[in-house]
């Protein structure tokens, strides 16, 4: 089974787009089929493993070691953070079995398993809080890595977990988040700049500008005040441009215009629900302003 999951989660790299495609929808299919076989369950009692066995097994899938750094990071939950709640089902076992992959040999193994758990995460957000105490901080680990496709698919990964995370689970995990992203903001060689600034914009969005300022690490403090001066801006343009949408509509409403203004904002609200490949990870420029731009 092991086996199969490594193979599922590796056709997430494929350059073939229907191929990519066709790997991430199974992947999805079968995190519901299990899901669905053995819904989500809560437990009594302390730990993160529900059964009581010892929790290097738990950890553990089939003949799947995990790195001294990953295990660590699995069984801690977090820096200074507590314990996963204790749950126990078929989808948690499933994100279990992909987590394998991070500690995989190769940097394509590792960061195909990102893939894959942003694809999960995006679909499950909800579901998965119980797991985010393991699930984060073995993926933040890996920023540490000097290998770009790794690199590139946690950044991802957490652009994924600032779009879908509930608000009050990501507000505990922002300083984790962007002390480990913000160690890549100023490597421009990499084009990591851009996504790590999207990615803060969008934080800020959903926690605030005072939450994400003071979980912020001191040495960046620049960056939000950027951050910060472009907000007030595109909130000044907005406030101009409304005004004068306002003076327009009371001079002359087309009944057309606005079902066309209904149609464009149904739309968008449309695909940001939407998973996109390219959207998450491209190192396209506009895509990933558009990505981090989605409400």
């Amino acid at each position: 089974a092991q086996l199969l999951v490594g193979e599922l989660v590796l056709a997430t790299k494929e350059v073939n787009k229907k191929t990519r495609t066709a790997a991430y929808q199974l992947i999805v299919d079968i995190a519901h089929e299990l899901d669905d076989a053995r819904p989500l369950s809560l437990n009594l009692g302390d730990g993160l493993n529900p059964t009581g066995a010892d929790s290097d097994a738990e950890l553990s899938s089939d003949d799947m070691d995990y790195g001294d750094d990953v295990r660590a990071a699995l069984k801690r939950g977090g820096k200074g953070r507590p314990a996963a709640k204790q749950a126990s089902g078929g989808l948690l076992d499933f994100v279990t079995a992909v987590m394998g992959g991070l500690a995989g040999g190769s940097p394509h193994m590792q960061s195909a398993a990102v893939l894959a758990l942003a694809r999960l995460s995006f679909e499950f957000a909800g579901q998965l809080e119980s797991v985010v105490g393991r699930l984060l901080p073995a993926v933040l680990l890996l920023l540490r890595s000097q290998s770009r496709e790794v690199i590139k698919a946690v950044l991802g990964f957490i652009k994924v977990c600032a779009m879908r995370m509930p608000v009050d689970l990501l507000m505990i995990w922002l300083p984790q988040i962007l002390e480990g992203m913000l160690i890549w903001a100023d490597d421009s060689k990499n084009k990591f700049r851009l996504k790590i600034r999207v990615v803060v914009e969008r934080l800020v969005r959903r926690c605030g500008y005072e939450a994400v300022a003071a979980a912020c690490p001191p040495g960046d403090a620049k960056l939000m005040s950027h951050i910060r001066k472009q907000t007030s801006r595109k909130e000044r343009r907005r406030a101009i441009g409304s005004e004068g949408g306002s003076q327009a509509d009371a001079a002359e409403f087309d009944p057309r215009s606005a079902c066309s203004v209904a149609r464009s904002a149904a739309g968008r609200t449309a695909r940001a629900s939407e998973w996109g490949h390219t959207a998450v990870f491209d190192d396209d420029e506009d895509a990933a302003t558009r990505a981090g731009g989605a409400a």
